[in-house]
């Protein structure tokens, strides 16, 4: 099965394909980046971490957002297993960096991806 890769583009007359791996790094980012209720069709499609982006990142609201992304993550990308998210302190407020560990199955492989969500 062939994945399109995104952001969407067609150049001359093909559209951009994307392999196994790389299709699941932009799952993971379009799920994260995607707030719950921005896709009239699937309203409980991606996560509610943005709220929580001006709030201080102590303990309890790391384990909230690292919840929400597993969740997220079990329930919108089953090709991935074994999921561990890591998070970045930044000095910014406003910006979450997060790193997400997965393994995947289908190939015997673990991956990983940073994302950074800003408000």
């Amino acid at each position: 099965m062939k994945n399109i890769a995104f952001p969407f583009n067609i150049t001359v007359g093909e559209i951009r394909e994307a392999d196994y791996v790389e299709s699941i790094k932009q799952s993971v980012h379009i799920i994260l980046l995607t707030a719950k209720g921005e896709r009239m069709m699937l309203p409980e499609f991606g996560t509610n971490i943005r709220r929580y982006l001006f709030e201080p990142l102590n303990q309890t609201i790391r384990e909230i957002i690292r919840t929400e992304i597993i969740n997220a993550l079990y329930e919108w990308e089953n090709r991935i297993r074994d999921i561990e998210v890591e998070f970045t302190d930044t000095v910014n407020s406003g910006v979450l960096c997060v790193t997400v560990n997965y393994s995947i199955p289908d190939l015997n492989v673990k991956d990983n991806m940073r994302v950074t969500i800003n408000n």
